[in-house]
């Protein structure tokens, strides 16, 4: 049931870097009918992901032509296809100017494209569909989380939940509250632990 004329692709963030490189490296006859590009590396041209160039090239001391090579922004042309980008300004990992970039080429080259970028996320939010944004949680606590997930259920089993209820996990000052299973939990609230508000039995009510 797939229909030739209608194929497009998806990548994020270096995966993106490939999709566009379908549309954009390609001969017409190969490229994608069009691209779904999430907070993507373009270029190598303005501050990028520079784990991700050396990946590209193979090597920290990139030449100029392997630059020139990778920056996909400068291989747009009339063939190139219609393109919907996200991006995030607070992205730290790949800057939004890459797709400012892609955006301004595929805009030279009168080529339909979608644009948005949020300030409120960050980069590999496609990881983070379960997460509210507003819980204030770092990556190293997002990793402590998932590590006492793990404990949890090598503990209890994975049948340890019966209600969908997984038990509420502290980390430092915020105790996580979930629902679902161990391997897909939801958070759907975080407690934050104020000392100045704890007591002990010997306190005063």
């Amino acid at each position: 049931n797939i229909r030739p004329d209608k194929v497009f692709v998806l990548g994020f963030s270096a995966g993106g870097h490939l999709a566009l490189s379908s549309g954009t490296l390609l001969t017409k006859d190969y490229r994608p009918d069009g691209m779904v590009l999430c907070y993507p590396v373009v270029t190598a041209s303005c501050p990028t992901h520079m784990g991700s160039l050396y990946n590209f090239c193979g090597t920290e001391t990139p030449t100029d032509e392997q630059k020139h090579l990778f920056s996909l922004d400068l291989h747009v042309d009339k063939d190139t296809p219609p393109a919907f980008i996200w991006h995030t300004e607070n992205d730290t990992s790949v800057p939004v100017q890459n797709s400012k970039n892609l955006s301004e080429a595929l805009e030279k080259h009168g080529i339909h494209r979608v644009g948005n970028a949020n300030r409120s996320i960050h980069h590999k939010q496609s990881r983070n569909t379960n997460k509210r944004q507003d819980f204030n949680i770092s990556s190293v606590e997002w990793r402590i989380y998932f590590k006492k997930l793990g404990e949890l259920k090598s503990k209890y089993g994975a049948e340890y939940m019966n209600d969908g209820e997984i038990p509420p996990i502290k980390i430092d000052n915020k105790i996580l509250l979930s629902s679902g299973t161990f391997e897909k939990p939801v958070v759907y609230e975080v407690l934050e632990i104020h000392e100045e508000l704890l007591y002990t039995e010997d306190d005063d009510d």
